[in-house]
């Protein structure tokens, strides 16, 4: 996979020291060559979210891949 762009949004402080828990999930079922995926952090202690990452990636057939780097 290899990254085409990425949105990441702060929605609360953290301060240091603070742990955050990173959950990740793959959006709807991916359109050929891309796909969306979003990573939450959550603060460990209050369970409330402080940032989002949304993650557009594209998926790169193996073959083909293959082919144009044994070129």
């Amino acid at each position: 996979m290899l990254g085409r762009s990425g949105v990441y949004e702060r929605t609360a402080p953290t301060l240091p020291g603070q742990v955050v828990r990173i959950e990740g999930e793959r959006g709807p079922v991916p359109d050929i060559g891309r796909q969306t995926w979003t990573a939450r952090a959550i603060k460990v202690d209050t369970g409330r979210q402080a940032g989002v990452l949304h993650h557009e990636v594209a998926t790169v057939d193996r073959a083909r891949f293959s082919r144009r780097r044994h070129r």
